[in-house]
């Protein structure tokens, strides 16, 4: 899901000079490049987070699901001067809030990757409706056995509800995401979300808007 959080973009590395890492995040049904991303008319952003199956290292099912709370709160953290209307709200259950947060193995959670969220919209009158589901996996199945800590579910939590990935940002949207010489969301992160926010929403990078809406659930 990305966008303005839960944006899933490609992967690709800085430009000497540039001030953001934004890319188009989605794309239309004949391939053109588009955008997609969270308004205030949304907020606040539910997201449904119930206790995973596994826990943290040396953490219970509940001080988990809280660590992933945090990572997510970090993006609102960090936006809190720039964009105050960006506003999260938490559950444990409800299947009409807009983001879903499922507790996998990591086998499962799609490839080696221990985290992963996927996104759809659609229009309604005067907006557009941002959607989609985040799956997070405490335990990796392979190669390493060992459960992730607290902080690693946080910083992982904060990377896959997030933008586009970059691969050498200091950025939560590095693929090394849980490297603790990064910082949650830095500066650079917030510009990008900003410049994603300035983008008309379902719109393709030609002007036209997106053609047809796209569900995940």
């Amino acid at each position: 899901m990305r966008a303005a959080i839960l944006l899933l973009g490609l992967a690709f590395a800085l430009p000497a000079g540039a001030e953001t890492y934004l890319e188009p995040n989605v794309r239309d049904v004949d391939g053109t490049p588009g955008w997609v991303h969270v308004d205030p008319i949304q907020m606040p952003l539910r997201i449904a987070i119930g206790r995973p199956t596994v826990a943290a290292m040396g953490e219970g099912t509940r001080g988990t699901r809280e660590a992933a709370i945090r990572g997510f709160r970090r993006w609102e953290e960090a936006l809190r001067d720039r964009a105050p209307w960006f506003v999260l709200e938490f559950v444990e259950k409800d299947p009409e809030a807009a983001v879903q947060v499922v507790w996998r193995e990591r086998k499962s959670a799609g490839g080696d990757a221990a985290g992963r969220a996927g996104f759809g919209w659609r229009r309604e009158p005067g907006w557009v409706r941002v959607h989609g589901e985040v799956r997070l996996a405490v335990q990796p199945g392979y190669p390493a056995k060992r459960r992730l800590r607290p902080d690693e579910v946080e910083r992982l939590a904060a990377h896959v509800l997030g933008l586009g990935h970059c691969l050498d940002c200091d950025s939560a949207m590095n693929y090394s995401w849980q490297s603790r010489e990064r910082d949650f969301v830095s500066p650079l992160d917030v510009e990008t979300f900003l410049a994603l926010m300035e983008k008309p929403n379902a719109t393709r990078v030609d002007g036209q808007p997106l053609r047809a809406d796209r569900s995940e659930r």
